[in-house]
């Protein structure tokens, strides 16, 4: 007996037939997901940093650095809730003078890191004086001095990538870095199952967005469950109508004999 032949084993790879078909099918649906999505939040960040280069190239300049400029800058910052704090700094052969809501100040050590294109520069600052984190900076180079504001780095892989993939992770990377510097949440070590990196065509950093192989396993047995409730209402509505058909049918007369 030919054991293919039998009606179970045509029933099993059916079914395994149609795991397949969902598991690519689902594969690509959350492949697109998440390249759309991340596409989308490169353009979201792209407009929130061009919406800071505005308020920053709009910041006054007094090279004294007086208590009414620095209680200008910390009303601006104030008023905007995506920046922590804003300034200016300027190089001279005597070091590096900062003027900002904070105060004034001299550096004579590294402060930021990150990349300048053209004249708009994006990084993070290294120095954890006034807030427990790095912050994310954006700068405006204006001659010898570059006027800049802190933002939260939360609100950068928070806020300014919705809307989001309820089942994606997050992470943004400086083209400069080797590994990225924030994830929306943190990063599980089956994350990486899926993913897709976009580089901004404006500012020099990409984000990438990752979906694990769970979501892919739920994705293709919801797909999987959808086809064979579908193909139990098609062959049950097919079974029924053949079956009427059979029941309509005009019975053959049966024709009389005489005796």
């Amino acid at each position: 007996m030919n054991t293919f032949n039998s009606p179970w084993a045509k029933l099993t790879l059916t079914l395994t037939v149609a795991l397949m078909f969902s598991a690519t099918l689902a594969y690509q649906h959350i492949t697109d997901e998440i390249k759309t999505s991340a596409k989308q939040s490169v353009q979201n960040i792209d407009d929130s940093i061009k919406e800071i280069v505005t308020e920053i190239r709009q910041l006054p300049y007094d090279e004294s650095c007086p208590e009414s400029l620095m209680h200008g800058y910390a009303n601006l910052a104030y008023e905007n809730e995506r920046i922590r704090a804003v300034g200016y700094i300027r190089e001279s052969e005597e070091g590096t003078f900062v003027c900002s809501m904070l105060g004034k100040t001299s550096l004579h050590q590294k402060y930021w890191r990150g990349a300048l294109g053209g004249d708009v520069f994006i990084g993070w600052s290294l120095l954890t004086d006034y807030f427990p984190e790095t912050s994310f900076v954006v700068g405006v180079d204006e001659g010898d001095r570059r006027f800049f504001a802190y933002v939260n780095p939360r609100r950068l892989v928070g806020h300014w990538l919705e809307p989001t993939l309820p089942y994606a992770n997050y992470a943004f990377k400086l083209e400069s870095d080797l590994q990225p510097n924030y994830f929306r949440a943190p990063l599980e070590a089956d994350d990486k199952g899926m993913s897709y990196e976009v580089s901004s065509s404006q500012y020099s950093y990409s984000v990438t967005a990752f979906a694990d192989y769970h979501t892919l396993v739920k994705r293709s047995l919801i797909y999987w469950l959808r086809a064979l409730v579908a193909a139990v209402i098609i062959l049950s509505t097919l079974w029924l109508l053949n079956q009427s058909f059979r029941d309509n049918r005009p019975k053959p007369k049966q024709s009389r004999t005489s005796v």
